[in-house]
Parts: structure tokens; sequence; C-alpha cells
């Protein structure tokens, strides 16, 4: 067998690598997460969704509980989704361009504080019952993604945000921003023929050939040799480093709107035509409804309807067995309370016995040998260790109640689908 050229032998393994690296990391999972962020926000949740806690401490736990890839890499993270809304910051996170040079570098992890946001759309209320994966470190589980209400990278959540990108190996998406209810209805409901991207009143949009062309609206003054940029996106600050020795640039953007002044400095041999023409090169963005996914560490390619519809089948799974876990609950406890009618009349011996020879002397009691057959050692043991004798005389055993409530989640359940779209347009 003859050896590979070393050019064909690493372009090849770079391909596999490629391919590897966009299906594992590259590519944002079902919920609209990669890795890093889903991981954030599970840490956040646990240790920071009552109150501020500092950036190190949700390093420290994220790195050390599933995330094992630096501390730098996670708090990159972290200030990029206090900039989108995915969570509450306060103190010095940066500037949201990268242009401010006041702000645009963010403090150090030990002093902003960071907190789980309440009005995030990524709701958690399924989250015990997602499917679990070992972490990366071996040493526990994590959820392969967030039973979420609709793909978190697709809503809209702040002004000044208007699409999200990820770059992966030779791989590059642009994800529209809908709202969420356009969601829903379009892919959900199908009550629209169509349905188009959220881009802002700031933002100039034309569709050629099923592909989506974005520009931001920019306010010329040629008297002044000034031009205003009124939307964040594409890489604006990859086109004013082009022109940085010619020009001045003050940013007044907060996360309800986005302003820069760019401003042509004196004597300078810059024309505004040439600024305008190097902004629009590098914040002109090419958009399609074709979206990249990550599953089981494969690549998929969907459209906007599938990913939706995929995203909430797993959260009607989700929802599914959380209500099957109540049920399971109540179940056991009315099984418990039943046991306890049986065996009531004989608890009191059962303080003067030890266990084992408490549960031989019920069973052989003949008025309660049949009721009992139902019944395992081990359960009667564990409502005696688990109940106090006076609680067990005393304990309320009427089941009714518990039962009616089985009875009305069992009817959630065969309707979950719908109860689960309602909760998506509430």
């Amino acid at each position: 067998m003859s050896a590979l050229p070393v050019d064909k032998l690493v372009s090849d393994y770079l391909v596999e690598y490629g391919a590897y690296d966009n299906a594992t990391r590259g590519a944002v999972g079902l919920d609209g997460l990669k890795h890093v962020y889903r991981r954030v926000l599970i840490s956040l949740y646990q240790i920071g969704r009552d109150k501020y806690i500092k950036a190190a401490q949700l390093i420290g736990h994220t790195m050390s509980h599933y995330h094992p890839h630096s501390d730098i890499s996670i708090y990159g993270a972290i200030v990029k989704m206090v900039h989108n809304g995915m969570i509450l910051g306060q103190g010095n996170f940066g500037s949201l361009t990268g242009l401010d040079p006041s702000l645009t570098k963010e403090a150090a992890p030990r002093y902003p504080e960071v907190k789980w946001n309440p009005e995030l759309d990524m709701d958690m209320t399924y989250i015990k019952f997602a499917d679990m994966v070992d972490t990366e470190l071996g040493d526990g589980q994590e959820p392969k993604f967030i039973p979420a209400r609709l793909p978190f990278c697709l809503v809209r959540r702040k002004r000044w945000q208007l699409l999200a990108q990820g770059i992966g190996v030779g791989l590059k998406s642009n994800y529209l921003h809908y709202r969420p209810n356009d969601l829903v209805e379009h892919c959900l409901e199908k009550s629209k023929a169509n349905i188009r991207p959220y881009l802002g009143p700031d933002i100039s949009i034309s569709i050629k050939n099923g592909i989506v062309i974005a520009k931001p609206k920019l306010e010329i003054n040629k008297d002044k040799k000034q031009v205003i940029i009124k939307s964040n996106i594409g890489n604006i600050k990859k086109a004013l480093d082009q022109l940085e020795s010619d020009i001045t640039i003050l940013d007044l953007s907060t996360p309800s709107y986005t302003k820069i002044i760019v401003e042509i400095k004196p004597y300078k041999r810059l024309t505004i035509d040439k600024l305008v023409k190097t902004i629009e090169k590098y914040t002109t963005v090419k958009l399609r409804e074709q979206i990249y996914v990550s599953m089981d560490n494969k690549l998929y390619h969907l459209t906007l309807c599938d990913w939706v519809k995929m995203l909430f089948d797993y959260r009607v799974e989700c929802a599914s067995r959380f209500y099957n876990d109540k049920i399971d609950k109540l179940n056991r406890k009315i099984r418990a309370l039943n046991l306890i009618r049986i065996i009531r009349p004989y608890i009191s011996k059962a303080a003067k016995e030890s266990v084992d020879s408490f549960i031989s002397t019920i069973r052989s009691k003949k008025k309660i040998q049949k009721a009992l057959q139902g019944f395992t050692d081990q359960e009667i043991r564990d409502i005696i260790t688990t109940y106090k004798i006076s609680t067990l005389i005393t304990c309320d055993v009427d089941t009714e109640k518990l039962e009616a409530e089985v009875r009305s989640i069992k009817n959630i359940i065969d309707n979950i689908d719908n109860i689960v779209l309602a909760e998506l347009k509430s």
C-alpha cells in the first residue's frame, strides 16, 4: 500500500476534523444554543436564580461542573450573553459594539455581577426531564438540549440585537431574528403564507432568489463629513478598523438603540462616498432560511419550520415526562395512604416491636392478609420508618382528592400538544 502525499493526507484530515467540529461544536443545538451558552445558563439557573453573583463565581461553577475549557472562553460567553439579554448583568461588561474606547474592555470577572433573567424566553420548567448525557468531566450529567419554548438564537430580545451569527470550520450561519408569536403562528399553526424576519426600522432589506440581503440604514451629512450608523449588523468594527487613521468614532449605542457617529478627520483625503462604501461592504449581510443545526454529533440543514417543529415536539415529550412524574408521585402517595388505612388499627404495636417483627405480626392477621398481598415488605417498612407513629395514627387517609388530581393530570397529558402550544402563545 503506497503512502498518501502529505498535502492529500492533511487535506483529508482537515475535512474530517471540520465536519466533526461543525457537527459537535460549530453549529447551535436544537435549543438554539452552543455548548458553552447552554452550560452557563444551566449553572446560572442553579446558583444565580434569585440574586446577583460574581461573574467569577459563575465561571468557576460552569468550568468545574460542565465546561472544562478555560475561564477565558467562559467569561467571553458570559459577556456576550449579558449584551444580548440572555442573562442580567451589573457592572462593566464592555461596549456593546466594541467601538467605545472607554468601555471596549470588560472588567475582570471578580468585579461585575450576573443574575438569571426572569423574562428569558428559555423557560426551564421541564429542564429536569430533558434527555441527559454525561458531562465532559465524566462525573455527572447535563441536559443534551434545554426544552426551550423556541430556538433561542431566532428570538429577538433587545432592540440593538438584530441577528445572530455563527462561524464553524468553512461554515458560516447568519440567523434571522423573529417575533416569538410570528414563529408560533407560521411554523406551528400555519396561519401565515410566509414569515419575514424582524430586522427593525433601521434596516433596509431586499430579497433576491430566496436570499434576504440586509443593510443598515445610514444617515449621511456631507457638509459635516459625517455618517451615522443606526443598526448593529454585520461587522461594523472591521469596517471602521480599515479607516481608523482617517476617522473619529463616537459610539452612543445603548441596549435600546444603536447610534454610531463616524466623522472624517480634518485634512484627510478620505471621501464620504468611500466611507459609506466601506461601511456597506462589511455590514451587508446575506441571509437564507436554511439553517445549520447540530444534533447527535451530526449536522442537519433545516428549514425554519422544521427546526421550530422539532423543538416543539421535544418540549412536548419533556412536558409529558413532567406530568407523568407528577402522576407517579401522587400514585405512590395514594398507595401509601391505602396501606396506612389497612394497618392503622395495629400501628400502636409498631412502637413496641422491631419493624420486621411488626410486619410479621400484621401479615399473620387473617382480616388483612388478602389486602396486604399487593404490598411488599419493603413498602410497609418504608412507610413505618418514614413517618412517626403518631403521624400514622392521625394521618388523613382520604384519597379522593388525590385521585381526582391524578385524573386531571391525565387529561392534561391526553391534550399535551395543545397545552404546550398555549404556553408558547402566552
